[in-house]
This record gives structure tokens, C-alpha cells and sequence, in this order.
């Protein structure tokens, strides 16, 4: 462990795991029947041309950079500064999706002040907010505070798989085998008004958090797999 860890400060073997990692989501995928459901929540925000913070549980990471697959406009991941970050970031740029280095839990930072620049420039970005160490399936309120600042609708999503192994980590990643069928679903856009007092973020913190875990235990059930426990010791 220690030893790829120590492989992971390097910039081009990072560049070299990318590649693999790419090239290994493209086979599950082309592999692999899709299917969507509630397709029609985010087909709506972007013929409207609405912005929107596309926001989905850490362990639905893997395959997530399809749901993106077609768009015209570019998508703006939230990614952590730690080596593993740098692995994301090189990973999802080779299906044309950016990031934007820091995390959702710093609300002060620079990452914030360049995602909000995005939204108003009609762009659209993408947070695990329970990312990037946890605890799992509990979401942060940076989404919430962003989505208020910009003016914009947070969209839930998830997916699932029939051929998946998932992994002892803290976020029991998902890592989707081939030969499978992926179900992507949508939930509906949650809104955070202007005004909204810190009651009335912490309530929607708690349906971003509530929504994500509902589609994911029933996308979960369509694969027929049982739903992943939250992490109830932190």
C-alpha cells in the first residue's frame, strides 16, 4: 500500500493509471446495457438552459462520467487537492470533464468563489458532498450553500449496476464489471431560495441527503443488490 502510494505523488504515472482506469469505464460501458430513469429531470434544466449542481454519493463515482455523455455544455467536477484527487481529475478528462480543486466543507476558499463563476457563467459542475473522506452518505452543506449564492437547482442522481464488486473503503466504492445493466436515475431538482434562513438550509441539506440515499438504495434494488448502509459510527 505504501508502495502505490508513493507511485501516486508521481505526475506521470498518475497520467499512465488514468489512462487504464479510462480506457477499463469505456469497456464496462460499451459492455454493458444502459438505462435511465427520470431522464426527464435534468432533459428539462438543460433545454432551459437553467444551471445546476449535478450531485451524487462518492461511491457512484466510477461510472458517473456517462451520465454527462452527449452534452454540449462542459461539466465542472469538485475534486480534492490529495493525490486520489489528481487520479479523478486526469481520469474524467479524458470524457471532457473539468475540475476545479478544493472541497465542498470549505465554503471561504477559492474553489467556492470559482464554482460560483461557473454557475453564473452557465456552466454546470458536479459534487460528492459527502466526499472525499466521509462519512459516507452524509451530505455536507456546501452543496446547499452554493446552489443558495448561485441561484440554482441541485440535481440528484445516481446509478447502479447488476456486475459490481464493491470495495472495503470508507464510501464502499462501487466497481462496475462488465457484461452487466447500469441503470442511471435522476431525482427531481431541489431548489434553495435566496432568502433561505440557516433552518431552512439545514432542511434542504437534509433532503439532498435523504433524496440521494433513497435513489441509490432503489437503483441498488433494480440491480439486485441490498442497499449500502450509511456510515453510522461518525
Amino acid at each position: 500500500m505504501r508502495f502505490f502510494k508513493k507511485l501516486l505523488k508521481n505526475p506521470f504515472i498518475i497520467r499512465g493509471f488514468s489512462h487504464l482506469i479510462a480506457y477499463y469505464i469505456k469497456f464496462v460501458f460499451i459492455t454493458s446495457k444502459q438505462q435511465w430513469i427520470n431522464r426527464e429531470a435534468m432533459d428539462k434544466l438543460l433545454e432551459s438552459n437553467t444551471p445546476f449542481i449535478l450531485c451524487f454519493w462518492h461511491n457512484r463515482l466510477l461510472m458517473m462520467s456517462f451520465s454527462w455523455a452527449g452534452q454540449k455544455n462542459k461539466m465542472h467536477m469538485l475534486i480534492s487537492a490529495h493525490r486520489d484527487g489528481l487520479l479523478i481529475s486526469e481520469t474524467i478528462r479524458h470524457y471532457g470533464i473539468l475540475s476545479v480543486a478544493g472541497s465542498s466543507t470549505k465554503g471561504g476558499t477559492q474553489a467556492l468563489r470559482h464554482l460560483l463563476r461557473l454557475l453564473k457563467e452557465q456552466n454546470y459542475i458536479g459534487i460528492t458532498p459527502d466526499g472525499p473522506r466521509g462519512p459516507r452518505f452524509k451530505a455536507r452543506g456546501g452543496v446547499v450553500q452554493i446552489a443558495k449564492l448561485a441561484g440554482c437547482p441541485i440535481l440528484p442522481i445516481s446509478y447502479s449496476t447488476t456486475h459490481r464488486r464493491v470495495i472495503n473503503s470508507w464510501d464502499r466504492f462501487i466497481f462496475a464489471l462488465p457484461f452487466g445493466r447500469n441503470i442511471f436515475i435522476t431525482g427531481d431538482p431541489i431548489y434553495v431560495p435566496s432568502s433561505a434562513t440557516e433552518e431552512e438550509i439545514n432542511e434542504t441539506l437534509l433532503k439532498v441527503e435523504t433524496t440521494l440515499s433513497h435513489i441509490s438504495d432503489y437503483v441498488d434494488q433494480l440491480c439486485g443488490h441490498a442497499p449500502i448502509p450509511a456510515d453510522e459510527g461518525k
